[in-house]
């Protein structure tokens, strides 16, 4: 359900509806990474230490948003909440589904823990990973069955009616922040891929964009 108001945003490598579907389906074939936050990681996926390296993106789905940004707004926020079947059968595998928020801005801090991501991606933990499923490796998986594989499980009782996510898991509901220049114009590119395969569906939710008067720490966390 939505965190705010009563209509949310749903980007998905499968089908985006409610129940999610319990078979996959392959929908864009073969894509390429944005190009420049490709370059800005090495010509290469990022990926959790450890962890294998994606091989190709599949089944793609980008939103691009331009905005003008308020007189009076130095920041923005928005939630996520993304779900998938790959977890927790592939995690730390190359089936690694990703989901990215690239800004674009000309803010700059002499702060660096103000500074937006260099490879502009706001979609990432503190540690840097990417969202994505391997994200069960730093804790950020919550809303899945509590085991010892992954302690951070909290229970999985959020997904019960969800169909085809049942016994999988997701993030439960997160908050992205980034800086932004009052007055300026931004690009915010939202983009969600299957890596190195085209089944095993994931879906991340995007809802409560909102403005801030005050710069944060930008990347991914709970609120």
């Amino acid at each position: 359900k939505p965190t705010m108001g009563s209509l949310m945003m749903a980007l998905s490598t499968g089908e985006a509806v409610n129940p999610f579907p319990t078979s996959h389906k392959s929908m864009s074939g073969a894509s390429s990474a944005p190009a420049d936050w490709y370059a800005a990681n090495g010509n290469k996926l990022p990926n959790a230490p450890g962890c294998a390296n994606a091989t190709s993106i599949n089944d793609a789905i980008m939103l691009k948003l331009r905005i003008r940004v308020p007189e009076s707004a130095k920041s923005f926020s928005f939630n996520i909440n993304f779900l998938s079947v790959e977890y927790p059968t592939y995690v730390c595998t190359k089936y690694n589904d990703f989901f990215v928020a690239l800004l674009d801005s000309t803010h700059t801090s002499d702060n660096p823990d103000l500074q937006n991501p260099a490879d502009k991606n706001l979609a990432m933990d503190e540690n840097g990973y990417p969202v994505g499923v391997n994200l069960a490796k730093s804790g950020l998986f919550k809303v899945c069955a509590v085991s010892s594989t992954y302690p951070s499980c909290a229970g999985d009782g959020d997904l019960a009616g969800t169909g085809g996510l049942q016994g999988h898991g997701g993030t439960g509901w997160l908050v992205v922040r980034g800086n932004v220049v009052p007055g300026e114009v931004i690009t915010l590119r939202l983009a969600t891929w299957d890596s190195s395969d085209q089944i095993w569906d994931s879906i991340v939710l995007v809802d409560n964009f909102k403005w801030e008067f005050e710069e944060y720490k930008p990347g991914t966390g709970a609120e």
